[in-house]
């Protein structure tokens, strides 16, 4: 009795045209009364929680170096059977390989199973810049940097290498320095 009765209330409101002022929300509401949910359910639903957004709402990210909680002073690298453990204050910087860095010091090279963004998140915001996306640089082993090309500069490190840099890595680098 009480599925004929939503369904001729359905009908009613559809054939007199008040569905289209009140919106098919309402009918489709009445619908899934009428048929406890079945095949109505399944098509309207999905464009219903689109429409309401019944979905769970995503929680908000944050970037600040305060939530970093991550920060490391030292960096283990495994070479064989060997452990090395790298301090954060050694790095001079860090080149993108892939999905590994290449992490350079004055004493050498190390390959190590970690994406830039990865790197970047656990270095702490004060003493290392990312000026491209394959370099990160630690700004105190900084001592040159010279124009390469439009938009484009070479950094001089400590350890006597050049990385490039480019304007956007530049005005960040100038911004950190308070240039």
């Amino acid at each position: 009795m009480k599925r004929l009765t939503l369904l001729l209330l359905a009908a009613i409101l559809i054939l007199t045209g008040v569905v289209s002022l009140l919106g098919w929300d309402i009918a489709a509401f009445i619908l899934l009364g009428a048929f406890g949910g079945g095949i109505v359910f399944g098509f309207i639903m999905p464009r219903l929680d689109k429409k309401y957004a019944l979905s769970k709402p995503e929680p908000l990210q944050t970037t600040s170096q305060e939530d970093k909680s991550e920060i490391v002073e030292r960096i283990t690298v495994k070479t064989g059977q060997k452990i090395d453990i790298i301090e954060v204050k050694d790095i001079v910087f860090i080149q993108a390989n892939g999905d590994y860095v290449s992490i350079y010091t004055e004493k050498g090279v190390w390959l190590k199973e970690m994406t830039m963004k990865e790197t970047e998140r656990i270095l702490p915001l004060e003493h290392f810049v990312r000026v491209h996306r394959s370099f990160i640089v630690n700004v105190a082993c900084i001592r040159a940097i010279d124009r390469y090309k439009k938009g484009q500069y070479l950094i001089t490190l400590s350890n006597k290498e050049e990385v490039k840099m480019t304007d956007v890595g530049y005005q960040v680098l100038k911004q950190r320095l308070a240039l």
